[in-house]
């Protein structure tokens, strides 16, 4: 088919294996999610979700210990600046904090007042 249609396969060897590992990291996030009352999101539960969706491609799920990344650029503008390798942990840790107090408020008080912090 002309490469628009459903039934294209690709042909392109890490196509393929990206596809894969989106489909293998659905799966277990989804897994993972049952039941919505037990969901807590950790920094090492991360860390396996990284490595499923770039195994193969990557050396994933592992922080970084390094100050080798450079941050993303448009000319002059940072876009992206990446903190230091040592605040990688903490920042992790304090955003799955962040998401277990998001993931106990109840969803509809949620989407109602999402400034609310009283839940």
């Amino acid at each position: 088919m002309g490469g628009w249609g459903w039934d294209d396969a690709p042909t392109d060897p890490g196509r393929v294996l990206a596809a894969a590992n989106l489909a293998a990291l659905y799966a277990r996030i989804e897994q993972d999610a049952q039941p919505r009352a037990a969901t807590r999101i950790t920094a090492s539960q991360v860390c396996a979700y990284h490595e499923l969706a770039l195994s193969g491609i990557l050396d994933p799920g592992q922080l970084r210990t390094r100050d080798d990344v450079v941050g993303s650029r448009f000319g002059a503008i940072v876009l992206h600046e990446p903190p230091a390798a040592a605040e990688v942990p903490g920042l992790l840790d304090s955003a799955c904090a962040e998401s277990e107090r998001l993931f106990a408020r109840d969803p509809v008080r949620a989407a109602a007042s999402p400034g609310d912090d009283a839940g």
